[in-house]
């Protein structure tokens, strides 16, 4: 004896199986994720390293420039200024 499936009824069969391969397609996408983002993470603590080592660089190079600006500047007689 069979049993009639009403008229409202689907078979869901089909569907659980598109749920199990959307499943599968998240699951890869995750596992996508999780890589880049590992990818990421190691690429900008190497950018952190990069910028402080070239910090003390650029400070040195500040004060150069400004040690450059200074003797470039003519000196004025605070004396002469008062006159």
């Amino acid at each position: 004896m069979q049993i009639a499936k009403s008229r409202g009824v689907e078979d869901i069969g089909h569907m659980e199986n598109k749920l199990r391969e959307m499943g599968k397609e998240l699951s890869v996408v995750r596992h996508t994720k999780s890589i880049r983002r590992a990818q990421l993470e190691a690429e900008n603590e190497m950018l952190k390293k990069q910028l402080q080592e070239r910090e003390p660089q650029a400070k040195n190079e500040l004060s150069i420039l400004k040690r450059q600006q200074q003797e470039k500047e003519p000196q004025v007689d605070n004396e002469t200024l008062i006159r």
